[in-house]
């Protein structure tokens, strides 16, 4: 939260000392009005599961991760609706009231509000300001039960630099952990060996058809190596917290 704050930021890298009132200062995006209401009834309709395999239709899958960017860094992110609600990490958006969102054709990025947040469970919604006029919002099919041990995982996201948006990495699921604690309050986590480096937070993990299983949430690394030891919450439980349900469908897990 700190590194997104970009008097701390200037302070730490530069050695700027931050303005006189700088801790109670409002942002000033939060002078501008908000456009939705945080409490927004969100339901989505109940898609069915895909069957295909990832690699037959993975051009366009992996559209619907976006990059977002809060204060001086980025990560990642996937949608949900075609009203342009998103999905990522709170710990991505901080204390932001909106933060910059770069789709996959890249022309330009847009606005999304914050809606909600829950830093126990580092979950957090946004929704486009604008949707867009060119590139279309691409859904996927979600996928509520937890993929099995030893099932094909995919995740997508901006690994470590932004010109790495929508990359696409393989790995297996690994364990499923129940009440683990990594960062924060003890949770139940999906975890994978799939490769995940700064800039994946919030991007989805899918399943070997490309359904929606979970979010990325953090990992393991030593002296900046990606020890494969990483940790995904599950889209049931991410949608629960941020009461977001699915019509027709029970998605508690």
């Amino acid at each position: 939260n700190l590194g997104a704050d970009p008097a701390f930021h200037d302070l730490i890298f530069y050695g700027h000392k931050p303005p006189e009132g700088w801790r109670t200062r409002k942002p000033a995006s939060a002078d501008r009005p908000t456009k939705y209401d945080p409490l927004e009834k969100i339901v989505l309709p109940d898609r069915t599961l895909s069957t295909v395999p990832l690699p037959d239709h993975v051009e366009r899958t992996r559209k619907n991760a976006v990059m977002i960017q809060a204060g001086s860094g980025h990560a990642s992110g996937f949608f949900i609706s075609e009203q342009g609600h998103i999905m990522t990490n709170a710990h991505v958006v901080a204390d932001a009231m909106r933060v910059r969102v770069t789709m996959a054709d890249k022309k330009e990025a847009v606005t999304a509000e914050v809606l909600r947040r829950d830093y126990a469970r580092d979950v957090a919604l946004l929704r486009l300001e604008e949707l867009p006029k060119e590139a279309p919002i691409v859904v996927l099919p979600v996928r509520t039960d937890w993929p099995g041990v030893g099932e094909t995982v995919y995740s997508i996201g901006a690994p470590l630099t932004n010109r790495m948006q929508d990359t696409v990495r393989r790995g297996i699921v690994s364990a499923h952990r129940k009440k683990f604690k990594l960062l924060g309050a003890r949770q139940d986590l999906i975890q994978a060996d799939v490769v995940t480096q700064g800039g994946n937070s919030g991007g989805p993990l899918l399943d070997e058809f490309g359904n929606i299983v979970a979010l990325a949430h953090a990992g393991y690394a030593v002296a900046g190596i990606d020890l494969s030891l990483n940790m995904f919450v599950p889209i049931g439980q991410a949608f629960d917290v941020m009461d977001v349900s699915i019509a027709g469908r029970d998605i508690s897990s």
